[in-house]
């Protein structure tokens, strides 16, 4: 195959609407003395990446309307309507697209599209994905607040694991 075909370009744009980042954290509940803390997962699509939006699950679930509120807190360990965009990411669907219309008429400039395409995505995984990044920053917070200095241990707030995948 010295072209990439139309099915390829077809899989990548569902694909930018997957998930490529998701973080799950463990968050202790502070106004209770049992122990019975939720698992929060957070994930971003390409398509949010640009957008600054993201998916939160509690629990498995949807977050409840007073979970929402809660975590749209200023003060709230868990603020994610802050989250950075990936400017460079809206140039990804568009080469994916030109590829697509290009592979029925001019392969060659179709191949270009996807080479640009992945080499967009290399960049921003290298760069880093905004979720993972705000994590990370509220990490930074959450250590500097308990021991008053800046550290990039995990903080004994919440525990965390990051998975990103990339296509």
């Amino acid at each position: 195959m010295k072209y990439a075909t139309p099915g390829f370009y077809v899989l990548a744009l569902v694909c930018f609407l997957l998930p490529w980042a998701s973080v799950t954290c463990t968050v202790p509940n502070f106004e209770s003395s049992e122990d019975d803390s939720k698992e929060m997962k957070i994930s971003q699509t390409g398509l949010q990446m640009i957008t600054g939006k993201n998916s939160v699950r509690i629990d498995g679930k949807a977050p409840t309307e007073e979970e929402r509120k809660e975590m749209e807190e200023d003060d709230s360990p868990m603020n994610l309507n802050e989250l950075k965009t990936a400017p460079l990411l809206i140039v990804f669907p568009l080469a994916l697209l030109i590829g697509l219309a290009m592979s029925f008429s001019r392969p060659r400039i179709a191949g270009i599209a996807g080479g640009v395409a992945v080499a967009i995505g290399i960049t921003q995984f290298a760069i880093g994905f905004p979720i993972t990044e705000k994590i990370k920053e509220m990490q930074n917070k959450a250590a500097t607040t308990e021991t008053g200095a800046s550290s990039s241990a995990t903080a004994p707030m919440f525990d965390m694991e990051m998975d990103k995948s990339f296509l």
